[in-house]
């Protein structure tokens, strides 16, 4: 098949321009493609995460145009492995490491620059459109972030790759220290699923409760489930 080359603005609006959907099955993922995505996605992982960087580094200027229903809903078809594939190259050590690190630290600018200012203090009740995304987003990238290795009795094994770990560790906590609830609230989610995967994070949750000795209960308790990985 011949790839269809796509600019960048029309992948936003491949992505971002559609109605937002009443139902999860309703969403135009599932009935709006063919099976190669439209031919959006049938090229190299590098294209899809070069433009998820683009938007992610610089959300605002790309995405004020749309409801906050409607980039939530393709957030969540960006990172939804499910959904599409530009994800998929996160974990592929054929693709430079530079390009997919970058790609995480993308997501800090996201949280800053758009989700910060659009969130509610409490993510976890979906009180706002894209409460749910800052609340579900790092359960599909934290936890999808590894290949399946054959074992030799033809069983297969999750691998992580460290380097990258590191990196969403370090995200993180960058985006656990900003001033919004609702972002701190998120990267705990992420951090919780990141100690339960790669054993790595509690120290972040730990140095985040010793400098907010006044949490609002709710987030506290929350903190203390992620520090042992015990989160939903």
């Amino acid at each position: 098949m011949e790839e269809t080359v796509a600019t960048f603005e029309q992948w936003v609006r491949w992505v971002f321009d559609h109605p937002v959907a009443t139902d999860v099955k309703d969403e135009w993922w599932w009935k709006d493609r063919a099976d190669d995505e439209g031919g959006w996605l049938d090229r190299p992982p590098e294209r899809a995460l070069a433009f998820v960087i683009s938007l992610f580094e610089d959300p605002t200027p790309y995405l004020s145009d749309y409801s906050d229903g409607q980039i939530n809903q393709g957030l969540e078809f960006i990172v939804f492995s499910a959904c599409s594939r530009h994800f998929s190259g996160l974990t592929d050590r054929s693709v430079d490491f530079e390009l997919r690190s970058r790609c995480i630290r993308s997501l800090e600018s996201l949280f800053r620059e758009l989700i910060a200012q659009r969130t509610s203090d409490d993510v976890k009740i979906y009180t706002r459109p894209l409460d749910h995304m800052c609340d579900m987003l790092w359960d599909m990238v934290v936890k999808d972030a590894y290949d399946l290795k054959r074992n030799s009795d033809g069983t297969f094994r999750s691998v992580r790759d460290p380097e990258i770990d590191k990196v969403i560790l370090g995200t993180l906590s960058r985006i656990l220290a900003m001033p919004s609830i609702g972002c701190q609230q998120s990267a705990l989610h992420g951090l919780g699923h990141l100690v339960w995967e790669a054993g790595i994070g509690t120290d972040v949750v730990q140095q985040y409760l010793d400098d907010h000795p006044s949490l609002r209960g709710d987030v506290r308790e929350y903190a203390l489930k992620a520090q042992a990985g015990k989160v939903l």
